[in-house]
């Protein structure tokens, strides 16, 4: 298994799934739906960028939506819808 290049913002599947603390499943179904942006390697490589990623999770809350935190600036490219 490789370990993820710090100075790279490009995820693997794997390396996204451990940044987001769930399973790998998780973040194909996400791509798969639409609501996780994504860029395909060849024909079966994928790459999360880490902001992508890092969005995705923010766009997810549903714990306490109005708990301090709301500084935290969310990229506006984001599309995606949280899943329930």
């Amino acid at each position: 298994m490789t370990t993820h290049d710090d100075d790279s913002p490009w995820l693997t599947v794997r390396e996204a799934a451990a940044r987001a603390k769930v399973g790998r499943n998780w973040i194909y179904d996400a791509v798969r739906a639409g609501r996780l942006r994504a860029v395909r390697i060849g024909a079966r490589d994928i790459r999360v960028h880490v902001t992508w990623l890092d969005a995705w999770l923010a766009a997810a809350t549903l714990i306490n939506p109005d708990a301090p935190g709301d500084d935290v600036p969310i990229p506006l490219a984001f599309s995606g819808r949280a899943r329930r």
